[in-house]
């Protein structure tokens, strides 16, 4: 059980495809973790969002931490631990590098997922930012929700089979 929070009050007109995202917080004892789809911070939309959540322990990135996604407002009121990017492709803008340098300043671990070799020897200084960038990234809570692993699975066969362990991680 938990409350729903408007994020949109006061700005429903030109609300477009990806700001019409719905989110959710899971909490486990002190584990939280945000997932938005691909809200932006068109209209301050991230911000309100994460002024509606607070603090969490990890994040998935809002819309393949794309230039208007993940801003730094925002990232500083979540204060994750964790995030983790999906879905990275030859795309010039996804994800938006510029990110890597204040999420990893503000001591926050960032997961990417199927960062292609093409990707990684176009910028090889971003990527080494990153604590993975290959595979699929799985967050386990501990019984309890004290603290949480992550896990980097192998993802080229259907065995998936565990490729590196990070953590324990203790929760806030």
């Amino acid at each position: 059980r938990g409350n729903v929070v408007d994020v949109y009050e006061g700005i429903r007109e030109n609300i477009r495809e990806n700001a019409a995202s719905c989110g959710f917080v899971i909490r486990y004892g002190a584990f939280d973790f945000l997932t938005a789809g691909d809200i932006g911070d068109y209209h301050d939309l991230e911000l309100r969002v994460a002024q509606a959540v607070g603090e969490v322990e990890a994040v998935k990135a809002h819309h393949h931490l794309s230039p208007h996604s993940m801003c730094l407002p925002s990232v500083e009121v979540l204060k994750p631990q964790t995030i983790v990017a999906t879905s990275f492709y030859n795309r010039d803008i996804q994800p938006d590098k510029s990110k890597f340098d204040y999420i990893a300043e503000h001591n926050c671990a960032l997961y990417c997922t199927s960062v292609g070799e093409e990707q990684l020897a176009a910028d090889p200084e971003s990527y080494k930012k990153c604590a993975e960038v290959s595979g699929h990234i799985v967050i386990r809570v501990a019984p309890g929700g004290n603290e949480y692993m992550v896990y980097s699975l192998d993802d080229t066969d259907s065995n998936y089979r565990v490729k590196q362990m990070f953590g324990p991680i203790k929760c806030k």
